[in-house]
Formats: structure tokens, C-alpha cells, sequence
């Protein structure tokens, strides 16, 4: 059976140019074209929020599974660019976000800006050379921020809430706002500084501070919160999630001829497992079949991996095809059937197993391998 985006059986297929040619692609086109690149928003008017669009390329963290708290605010800030997480796939959403990654954010959030970086630095711990020196001068230009009163900024250190709350009023044009006199957390008073932007920030609903009343203004901004205020900043505007992933088995690393399938149509490939899942081969081949095992806690390895929106309606389709699957058909007729299952990882992704009768045959007859092995052809 073909795992996940499923194709990964050297047996049938005839060589990677064969493959391709399956599914339309050719020579050097095997790789689809890259998806669209994400639109930015319009720096806001005063008193306003930014103006977004539907992400136009969607970006998959392999940290951030959709039963996490703000996978959605996480999902729209990737779609929309602003930003690209970590080079190892991951987005780190209990990490505290530091000074120079929140000028990015917000540089990016502007929509990326015309804006020609002093030779001089207005802050004394940064210079041209520094990372986000660009956006941290854009920041400064636009009086977003003014720094330290010793004329630093503070690049590495982490942005605690109070300071987001000021960033985020000054970004919005320092709209008119008349702050209450009773605060509306129990840690805060009208002589706490940042008052203003901070009961500005609740009133529009961008913090609703923690359960038990507080805001905890000192307190550094993690990753995932930060998502949250520039979403609700920007409106709560429709995110578009993506479509669940194929679970794929077998050995991706060695370069079979399936994997030629996929490449250009995945817009992430997370390592994961399956749990209640175990591998098997008929004496004599090495052909894998996926069967069930209500028992079987631990699962077999293989990758989740995300196919491109606009493939894939076809994708699936030729899949389908492929495994010789009929949607139509009851189960208990196929020999394969695809099932949407949950991941180590929480991630609800598509693998093709073994038909009722199949599962049976295999596991009366088949040779079981070892569920937590990469399975070598």
C-alpha cells in the first residue's frame, strides 16, 4: 500500500521519469511551480487596522499542530508573511519574542515599506551591520519606538507586554483615547506606565489579559500571543487553513522514485509517527502494506506531509487512482482504503491502509516490521 501522498512504492512504479509523466510533470518541470508569494498589508491609517487578505501561500510548522492555542492566529501570521519561522520548519510558539524579531514583525505587518536605512544608527548597541537593522531604523523613523533613555535599543532582549502594548498604539497612529479610570486589570493603575496603550489595547480587544484578571505587563511576549495581538489588530481577518496532510511511510531519504511525485506539490514535510498502525510484507517482496492494531501504542514513522491548495483536489484524485480506492465503494470490497487519522503530533492527515479483508490476510499470513523502523527497499 502507498503511504500517505502514497507513492512510494519502487515496485510499481517504473523509475521517477515514468512518475512524473503520471502525474503531468516532465524532465526538469517534474517540480510544480512555486506557490504564490503572500500578500503583505498596507501600513493602517490612524485608529485603524492593517487591511489583509486571505493568505496566499500557506506555511506549516511542525510545532504548531491545530489543536494548539492560537494555531489559527500562528497559521494567518505565515500566510501572510510576516513571518517564516525557523530554518528547521519550526515556529518555537513559547519562545519569548525578542526586540529586533518584533521590528520585523511589524516592518513586514507595514507591508514591507520604502525605507532607506540611516549610514548612522540612531541606537548605540546597533549598528548597519546588525540583523534587522533595516527594520529596527524603519521602526525608530516611524516613532514607533524611541528606544532606552542611554540611547539603546536592546536588540536581544525579550519585548515584555507593556512595550508591545506601546508599539502596537504608536503603530496605529496614536489614535485618540481617553484611558479609563478604573483599570480593567487588577495589576495595572491608571500610574502604571503604558497605561494608556494598554487599556487602549483591551478596549480594542486586542489583549483580554490572563483568567485570573491580570495583564502582567513585565512579562516577556511569547511567540504564539504575539501572533494573537497582530490578528485581532488586523481585524480577525478569515484565515484559510490547510488542507490535511498525507501521512507517508517508507523510506523518503533514499531517493524512490515516488518521492519525485510530491516534490513541488508539498508546502511542508514533517517527520511524525502513526500510532495504532503496523507494517507488513508477503514472504519473498518488500512491499509494504499498513494495517491496523488497536494495541499498538507506538506506530510507524513516516512523514505528514502538505500538498499545495490548488493540487490538491487533483493530487487526492490521482491517488485514488493510484491505490485503486473508490470513496464509493464500502471497505470491506477494497483492497486499500484511505483514513483520516491523527499523528504523534496531533496533525489529522490521510494514510492509505489496508482493507478489512487485506488486514486480515496479512496479519494471518504477512511478516510483520518492525513498526518503529524506516522501511529500507
Amino acid at each position: 500500500m502507498l503511504s500517505g501522498v502514497a507513492l512510494l512504492r519502487a515496485g510499481r512504479w517504473l523509475g521517477a521519469a515514468l512518475a512524473a509523466v503520471a502525474l503531468g510533470l516532465t524532465g526538469a518541470a517534474a517540480a510544480a511551480a512555486p506557490a504564490p508569494a503572500p500578500v503583505a498589508p498596507a501600513r493602517a491609517p490612524a485608529g485603524t487596522a492593517a487591511a489583509l487578505v486571505r493568505p496566499a501561500g500557506l506555511v506549516v510548522f511542525s510545532d504548531v499542530p491545530p489543536s494548539i492555542q492560537f494555531y489559527e492566529e500562528i497559521t494567518w501570521l505565515a500566510g501572510t508573511g510576516i513571518t517564516t519561522g525557523y530554518s528547521d520548519g519550526t515556529y518555537r510558539p513559547w519562545d519569548p519574542v525578542n526586540r529586533d524579531a518584533m521590528a520585523a514583525f511589524l516592518y513586514r505587518f507595514a507591508g514591507t515599506p520604502m525605507h532607506w536605512p540611516p549610514e548612522e544608527s540612531p541606537f548605540t548597541d546597533i549598528t548597519p551591520s546588525t540583523p534587522f537593522y533595516h527594520d529596527i531604523t524603519w521602526l525608530a523613523e516611524e516613532g514607533v519606538t524611541t528606544g532606552f533613555p542611554d540611547g539603546t535599543f536592546r536588540p536581544w532582549e525579550p519585548i515584555a507586554r507593556d512595550a508591545m502594548a506601546a508599539f502596537l498604539y504608536r503603530f496605529s497612529g496614536e489614535p485618540a483615547f481617553t484611558p479609563p479610570a478604573v483599570s480593567p486589570f487588577t495589576d495595572i493603575t491608571p500610574q502604571t506606565q503604558f497605561y494608556k496603550e494598554i487599556t487602549w489595547l483591551a478596549k480594542r480587544g486586542i489583549t483580554t489579559g490572563y483568567p485570573d484578571g491580570s495583564f502582567r505587563p513585565l512579562d516577556p511576549i511569547n511567540r504564539d500571543a504575539m501572533a494573537a495581538f497582530l490578528y485581532r489588530l488586523a481585524g480577525e481577518p478569515e484565515v484559510e487553513i490547510p488542507d490535511p496532510p498525507f501521512f507517508v511511510y517508507g523510506s523518503l531519504r533514499t531517493g524512490q522514485s515516488g518521492y519525485y511525485l510530491i516534490d513541488g506539490r508539498t508546502i511542508a514535510e514533517i517527520d511524525t509517527r502513526m500510532p495504532r498502525l503496523d507494517l507488513y510484507r508477503l514472504s519473498g517482496s518488500s512491499y509494504p502494506y499498513a494495517v491496523p492494531n488497536s494495541a499498538n501504542a507506538l506506530g510507524i514513522v513516516g512523514q505528514a506531509m502538505y500538498i499545495r491548495s490548488d493540487l490538491y483536489a487533483s493530487t487526492m484524485t490521482r491517488l485514488d487512482s493510484y491505490e485503486r480506492y473508490n470513496p464509493s465503494l464500502p471497505p470491506d470490497n477494497q483492497t486499500y482504503v484511505r483514513v483520516m487519522r491523527p499523528t504523534r503530533d496531533g496533525v489529522d492527515a490521510w494514510v492509505y491502509e489496508a482493507g478489512p479483508r487485506q488486514a486480515d490476510y496479512l496479519r494471518a499470513n504477512g511478516i510483520l516490521v518492525g513498526s518503529g523502523d524506516w522501511l529500507r527497499w
